[in-house]
């Protein structure tokens, strides 16, 4: 009898059984400690039994898996040590972990991990309904929670999920009203300005992108108190808006030689009016501080790339100056994206907010939304180019020479012709900050431009002559500045976007965050110095808004698209997902790993296309079982079959196809036949061409699919491969690339090889042939002739007829 030995977390409160041999383990180290048991093969001598607390449940659970163990929870034992979950992704894992679960603990914890793992992949791959349909499919019917059904509680705790993180959404753009933050409704136009001029406070512009906030307000107050001592401050988040919106010599760009502390007024962007030591007395004396786009102004001065030097330090010293700017007498916010974060974290400066809705009637424009995939975006962007439109791209995406940006920008010179103009940070330096005086002509005398994130933050452009914006979000903007990218182009409808597929996990943990940032500077410093650094409230500041920022980005599409969606677009979700090249292979595993049940469920399955494209879309989460049951779907779907008659009748459909194998030879007696538009896909004929030519000179019958051909048949078939051209096509390199043999025209010792893997590869015939009596000199028998074996023609044919002829499914969906 085997050695049973008990395996804790540290510190996780569990009570074991008197007398048992127990050893305890923080995470990691036991995570250490089975890897090397397992290569020390050890796991099979002893019996461990893991026993966790409720915070370690799912973490246990995934080892117990991982190494074939025994879980115990509060009691409950989960016997792992048969239980195989081969090549399974975290959510499978989850579902599979959902399904077992025997008490409320394991449960609830697996539920949680799952919601937040499946998020991820809402809206594109998933919707909220189908996010639904997968987590009741896994729970255990007969476990109770409190009394209540376990599906009734997954129920409500899918739907409250959803509904708290679309209110944190909301959070992003909109604070919460309280006490300390009211709001007030005014005319933008025609009251705003006076009554901020006799009323001094703080106060945020909230209203939507295009709504007056910077025209009618920021600028007539900045001008307005430009000739008084209250010695007001323009801040923006970058260079270029502060151009755009202050082009005189009030504008920092001007008076980079002076003592600005002299000024009556000054635009400046965050970085130098937080970071610069000339604004520090200016920012003293001003009573008045105008600030556009606020999280975008917090979030650079929280930036160490964007500070020198790059420290941690040195942003919190930039904190300290912006908090000190925060204080001013009147401070009037502009911006669409102010979040409830920035909101309370004011309050607690001790300052009350408020927030004015704009009374003068709206313009109120419908815009769309369309999402791509990145390869799909990108050839629409160059087809409207080539169509001679005028096109904008965003992007986000790194500049190296293989990174998105310069990708985009190379696509668009070699497949058009067009010569993008480039405004990043390179075209800044160059001395170009004229360029933003008057965008809206820049953008209307080329016809592409490409932009980094420079101008995603308050910079407009309105015009009527671009026909298309196209954003291409790389995970590196937050969504809310993936939003503000969109509302540059005031009169553009229709918008198209695509995202990365890449995304890191990022630390939302404020210690982790310091570590990551400081240590970078200061690995030569004393460790008092760095928790000084950690404790200092600026610095503090600077890791609150940085976490708040990366919790933003966790679930990035999701959030995205139901900011899009908040904000009044209409979002349209194009086919994104391609899974057919791993649905393949998956065929094949699924036929090699367990062929008997394949057949059992393609037996006693009835088509359902509803349930089918549910399983298709959730590919990546299936269990087993479902797997399986999603290939017989796509079984019956090609062969157009409701349902197999009996066992062996599937089993013979399931041999026929051979793990998907024969779909693709169904396919080219389509292509034989004509089955295709010649003016869709031209490429067509001329493979239809050789496929009858190969017909042809082998006398197959291609309807009744027999043949009977000799030596000199095959030597005419070699020749005409070695040297054939159809349309200017070879047709050696074409049979190369639907899979033949690279020497499909070399010499043979047998000639019967040469038809037999043609024959076999392009159309899953099988060669066969009639021997002479009489020996040669070698002592064979050489073949008389070839034919082809009825059998496989009878059943090709048969299911030839049932895929393009029948109108099994056809009358039922």
């Amino acid at each position: 009898m085997k050695q049973v030995k008990y395996l804790c977390i540290a510190k996780s409160g569990v009570v074991l059984p008197n007398g048992v041999e127990a050893e305890h383990f923080y995470r990691e180290d036991l995570s250490m400690f089975l890897a090397e048991q397992l290569k020390r093969q050890t796991l099979i001598e002893i019996d461990y039994v893991l026993v966790v607390g409720e915070t370690d449940v799912v973490f246990g659970a995934e080892l117990a898996i991982q190494y074939g163990l025994t879980l115990s929870v509060y009691g409950y034992e989960y016997d792992f040590r048969d239980h195989e979950i081969t090549d399974s992704t975290k959510e499978q894992v989850l579902r599979e972990l959902l399904s077992v679960s025997k008490e409320p603990k394991l449960f609830t914890q697996s539920l949680n991990v799952l919601l937040n793992k499946l998020i991820k992949k809402v809206p594109l791959q998933l919707s909220e309904e189908q996010v639904e349909k997968l987590i009741l499919a896994a729970t255990p019917q007969a476990l109770k929670i409190d009394g209540e059904k376990a599906a009734v509680v997954a129920r409500r705790k899918i739907h409250k999920f959803f509904e708290q993180k679309k209110l944190e959404v909301k959070d992003l753009v909109s604070p919460r009203l309280s006490d300390q933050v009211h709001e007030i409704c005014l005319s933008y136009k025609n009251e705003l300005v006076e009554y901020i001029k006799h009323n001094p406070g703080f106060y945020v512009l909230n209203e939507r992108m295009g709504a007056g906030k910077s025209q009618d307000v920021i600028i007539p107050l900045f001008d307005e108190f430009s000739s008084t001592d209250a010695k007001p401050i323009v801040i923006t988040p970058t260079i270029a808006l502060s151009t755009q919106l202050i082009n005189d010599k009030r504008n920092y760009q001007h008076q980079k030689e002076l003592d600005v502390s002299e000024l009556k007024a000054v635009a400046a962007c965050v970085i130098s009016a937080t970071a610069n030591w000339k604004y520090q007395k200016y920012g003293k004396d001003s009573k008045v501080c105008l600030i556009e786009e606020f999280e975008e102004c917090e979030s650079a001065i929280c930036s160490t790339e964007l500070m020198y030097p790059k420290t941690l330090h040195r942003c919190s010293e930039a904190m300290e100056q912006w908090q000190n700017l925060l204080q001013t007498e009147t401070v009037v916010v502009a911006d669409a994206m102010f979040s409830n974060f920035s909101a309370q974290q004011i309050v607690k400066a001790g300052r009350s907010i408020t927030i004015v809705k704009n009374t003068d009637k709206a313009k109120t424009q419908h815009k769309k939304l369309t999402v791509f995939s990145y390869q799909k975006q990108l050839s629409k962007l160059v087809g409207s180019l080539n169509a001679g439109e005028r096109t904008i791209a965003f992007c986000d995406g790194k500049h190296s020479h293989n990174g998105k940006f310069n990708t985009i920008a190379n696509v668009i010179k070699e497949q058009t012709g067009v010569k993008p103009i480039v405004v990043d940070s390179v075209f800044m330096k160059k001395g170009q900050p004229d360029y933003f005086y008057d965008l809206t002509s820049r953008v209307e005398e080329h016809q592409c431009h490409i932009f980094s994130p420079v101008v995603t933050s308050g910079v407009s452009v309105v015009t009527n002559q671009v026909n298309s914006v196209n954003i291409f979000a790389c995970h590196t903007l937050l969504p809310t500045e993936v939003v503000q990218s969109s509302g540059r182009f005031r009169k553009s409808k229709n918008i198209t976007i695509s995202f990365d597929k890449r995304s890191r996990f990022i630390t939302t943990d404020k210690r982790k965050i310091f570590n990551e940032l400081a240590y970078k500077a200061y690995e030569e410093q004393c460790s008092s110095d760095l928790s000084a650094l950690f404790k200092d409230k600026h610095c503090q500041l600077v890791l609150d808004r940085i976490a708040h920022n990366r919790r933003m980005k966790q679930n990035y599409v999701f959030t995205t698209l139901q900011l899009f969606e908040d904000l009044g677009y209409e979002v349209t979700l194009e086919a994104i997902k391609n899974e057919s090249e791993a649905i393949g292979k998956l065929i094949k595993k699924l036929f090699k790993q367990n062929k008997r049940k394949f057949i059992d469920i393609a037996a006693n399955t009835f088509y359902d296309m509803s349930d089918h494209h549910f399983l298709k879309n959730s590919f990546e989460i299936l269990t087993n079982e479902e797997k399986f049951k999603l290939q017989v779907y796509e079984l019956q779907r090609f062969y157009n079959l409701k349902s197999s008659d009996c066992v062996d009748s599937a089993r013979r459909l399931i041999e026929f196809d051979d793990g998907g194998k024969s779909r693709r030879h169904l396919e080219h007696f389509r292509v034989l036949q004509g089955g295709f538009c010649p003016i869709e896909n031209p490429k067509l004929v001329v493979i239809q061409k050789i496929f009858k030519d190969i017909f042809s000179i082998l006398n197959v019958d291609e309807f009744n699919l027999t043949a009977n051909y000799i030596t000199d048949d095959i030597d005419k078939l070699a020749q005409y491969i070695k040297t054939a051209k159809i349309e200017g096509y070879k047709v050696r390199n074409e049979l190369i690339a639907l899979g033949c043999s690279t020497d499909i025209a070399g010499e043979y010792k047998d000639r019967g090889y040469l038809t037999r893997g043609i024959l076999n590869v392009l159309f899953g015939l099988k060669q066969d042939s009639q021997r002479n009596g009489a020996k040669n000199v070698d002592g064979k028998r050489p073949p008389k002739y070839y034919f082809l074996c009825p059998n496989k023609s009878e059943l090709t044919k048969k299911y030839f007829e049932q895929k393009y002829y029948s109108k099994a499914l056809h009358s039922s969906n």
